[in-house]
């Protein structure tokens, strides 16, 4: 749990994403149903959403052509999303953004006023990254994206 993706509720053991849930996922807007195997599927912003802790939901959106994923949280009360990483060097934010260079492009995260956002170093290190964890704290909602491109 301590460094891994999802959404933490005050007082709950565990992150949303580590229970059960039964998510819909939907292609250009039309309701895909999951199925085993490989397939092709339509062109299209594929969205999955699910609900999370009493009453919240959460959905990500991966844009066809723009190369960002969206990210939005509903909750009443507090809670905190973790986003682990794998970082060459240490992780900046400022402004509503955190950010980290990578040989062949800048790692973006951009978030909105109100939130708190914290780098979590840990000990851990592979293939010569560090793992750090960034926690942004906030309140009832919480919309983020990430991309990646040139510095």
């Amino acid at each position: 749990m301590d460094q891994t993706w999802g959404t933490r509720l005050p007082g709950e053991q565990g992150l949303e994403e580590a229970k059960d849930l039964t998510a819909e996922t939907t292609i250009g807007g039309k309701l895909v149903s999951a199925q085993p195997g490989a397939r092709d599927v339509p062109d299209g912003d594929v969205v999955i959403t699910y609900p999370i802790g009493k009453g919240g939901e959460k959905s990500l959106s991966f844009a066809n052509l723009a190369g960002v994923i969206s990210v939005q949280v509903k909750h009443p009360g507090e809670f905190v999303e973790q986003l682990p990483m794998l970082v060459p060097r240490d992780m900046t934010i400022s402004d509503g953004v955190a950010t980290a260079g990578y040989k062949d492009g800048m790692l973006r995260i951009w978030f909105g006023p109100g939130v708190k956002a914290t780098a979590r170093a840990t000990r851990v290190t592979i293939a010569g990254k560090k793992l750090v964890v960034l926690e942004l704290s906030s309140k009832d909602a919480l919309k983020y994206e990430i991309s990646f491109g040139p510095c």
